[in-house]
């Protein structure tokens, strides 16, 4: 790749901004190997003259350079011509496939919502203050990805692009946010620019960004240049559930095309079994409750009954129990029997605060997946909600009244992680050809295959928008025909 000289290779010796020193200079130094600015072979700078261009003490730049060394991107080697060099890349397809299955969906989209903002705005300054010299290294980097033999040559010309369009748009706090970019989620694109195809068509679309900053139309350069990153994130998110589709079948065959009728009927299979199951030890704990029992004989009789119900739920629940409504247990008015998945099995969470009286309090009294099913007298589906006291993360949790003599007497509930369920249903995601939506009774997102829509968001049908209803707790399937939106087709118009 032909060095063009900018401001992005001084932006790799600059002032820290951050607090973690030690983890900011690694990230520094990684992103620069990565992004080609250090190449293999390069010797860095003496340790005193790197600490006073980073602004920082000689012992953090010290334990920074340590880390790398144990990671393998730079060696150390002694003597009169001796100092820290740098190694070839480190980064492997396989390597990045890892770091690809291990993010989230919601951690995958609000990293692409950041570098598509980053990018947009860096494009929007660049159409107002890119010199002739900036142009020509953009046009370059453009160009370098089409002509790319790898892919890997491909990826470091379109981050440092996308570093050179930041640089245009002299931005020191925008070029240092999308410097961090490359080690958080820019190293990931060369994913998606494997082959020739692909990168003549993103280069054809950073050659347009370099065509509007050129003649200066701000609207349309931000516009393009979030929909280039929004294209390459869904791409990876489209990738990233065919990987995890292969890998838990434990084969290396691609996804086959599906259905939005089958994907449909699948999650109507799946939710179905669970509303049933979950149902049905409903109906057997109702008389624990309706009766009058003692609060251990209520525990004891709920516990051998909860427990075997392990065996008939997704492996993957987080936990399944009982809340009886309030003043159901004689001297208990709050009242939980609730059991957590663990590797060795089941085990009592005992943690729950049910005293009104102390400030950690759990009034459950009010919750959406009690208070839905005492006022339907019928099953719910709560969520997606973020379990902020316990995973911090997307869960969805499954309720089903206990009903005794028509009275209202608690709910059995099962949570599940967002996460499993993507993971569940990968190959149905993976295998549409289409954005599609699962939403729940308030058309919330619960899954989706596209970046587009994000967990939790509210997704109402379009009018060319195929559903497809799944039958249980009010959930849909939503195929979107339309991927345009409004605000691009407003400029595009």
């Amino acid at each position: 790749m032909p060095p063009f000289p900018s401001a992005s290779r001084d932006l790799v010796f600059s002032n820290l901004p951050s607090s973690d020193i030690v983890a900011a200079v690694v990230q520094r130094i990684r992103s620069a190997i990565g992004l080609g600015l250090v190449a293999g072979g390069d010797k860095l700078p003496k340790e005193a003259e790197l600490a006073r261009q980073f602004g920082i003490s000689a012992f953090a730049l010290r334990e920074a350079l340590t880390t790398l060394r144990e990671e393998g991107a730079i060696e150390t080697r002694a003597g009169k011509f001796g100092g820290s060099f740098v190694t070839e890349s480190l980064v492997t397809e396989s390597l990045a496939h890892d770091e690809l299955c291990r993010l989230t969906f919601s951690e995958l989209r609000d990293l692409g919502d950041w570098r598509r903002m980053l990018s947009a705005q860096a494009a929007d300054l660049a159409a107002r203050r890119a010199s002739p010299s900036n142009l020509e290294r953009l046009s370059g980097y453009a160009h370098q990805v089409s002509e790319a033999q790898t892919a890997e040559q491909a990826r470091r010309a379109h981050g440092r692009f996308y570093l050179e369009l930041a640089a245009a748009g002299q931005s020191m706090r925008l070029s240092q946010a999308g410097f961090a970019m490359h080690d958080q989620l820019d190293w990931l694109f060369g994913l998606v620019l494997d082959d020739e195809p692909k990168r003549a068509l993103r280069s054809a679309e950073l050659s347009e960004i370099v065509h509007c900053v050129g003649t200066q139309n701000s609207d349309y350069a931000r516009v393009l240049a979030s929909t280039h990153i929004l294209t390459m994130v869904d791409e990876l998110a489209r990738l990233r559930l065919e990987l995890i589709a292969s890998r838990d079948r434990q084969s290396g065959a691609r996804v086959k095309a599906v259905s939005g009728e089958s994907f449909a009927a699948e999650v109507e299979l799946f939710v179905g079994s669970l509303a049933s199951e979950i149902g049905a030890l409903a109906v057997k704990t109702a008389p624990l409750l309706g009766a009058t029992l003692s609060a251990r004989e209520i525990r004891t009789g709920v516990s051998l009954l909860v427990l075997p119900a392990f065996d008939r739920i997704p492996i993957f629940s987080l936990g399944l129990g009982v809340m009886a409504e309030v003043g159901v247990v004689p001297e208990h008015p709050y009242w939980i029997n609730w059991w957590e998945t663990t590797p060795s099995g089941p085990v009592e969470n005992t943690h729950h605060i049910l005293d009104p009286e102390d400030e950690n309090f759990y009034d459950y009294e009010a919750r959406e997946f009690i208070a839905q099913p005492r006022q339907r007298l019928a099953d719910w589906a709560t969520g997606p909600y973020v379990d902020y006291g316990g995973n911090n993360d997307y869960i969805v949790t499954f309720s089903s009244p206990i009903l005794f003599e028509d009275r209202f007497l608690g709910v059995v509930t099962v949570d599940l992680l967002v996460a499993d369920l993507e993971r569940h249903f990968s190959s149905f995601l993976a295998g549409l050809d289409s954005s599609c939506v699962v939403v729940n009774a308030e058309n919330r997102v619960v899954m989706s295959n596209s970046v587009s829509f994000d967990v939790g968001d509210v997704v109402r049908p379009a009018s060319s928008d195929d559903v497809f209803s799944i039958g249980v707790f009010g959930w849909s399937l939503v195929l979107k025909n339309t991927r345009v939106s409004t605000e691009t087709a407003n400029i595009l118009a």
